[in-house]
């Protein structure tokens, strides 16, 4: 009976999310920060806080990218299980 219990669980399938529309959400909060803190460039700068506009900006810009990276990962997720949905019709010759 103990040994039943160190036994492993076969791991759950991954959960499905919209990647596209949460990476382009997040873009999105980085580029409404990065224009609210745009005019206040002066007063961060007294307090030598301008990395904070700056982070926003480069979050805004590594969201684009992210949004780039999520949509072609999702294309190519949907020709993979095009494909695989393919090869299991019947009368379908195999591909090499």
């Amino acid at each position: 009976m103990k040994a039943e219990k160190n036994q492993l669980r076969p791991a759950p399938p991954p959960i499905e999310a919209n990647e596209v529309a949460i990476t382009t959400g997040g873009t999105i909060l980085w580029l409404v920060a990065f224009v609210v803190l745009l005019p206040l460039h002066g007063t961060l700068a007294r307090h030598h806080a301008t990395w904070w506009l700056w982070t926003c900006l480069c979050g805004a810009l590594l969201g684009l990218y992210g949004i780039r990276y999520t949509r072609g990962r999702r294309a190519a997720l949907a020709r993979k299980r095009a494909s695989e949905a393919e090869a299991d019709l019947p009368g379908t010759p195999p591909t090499p």
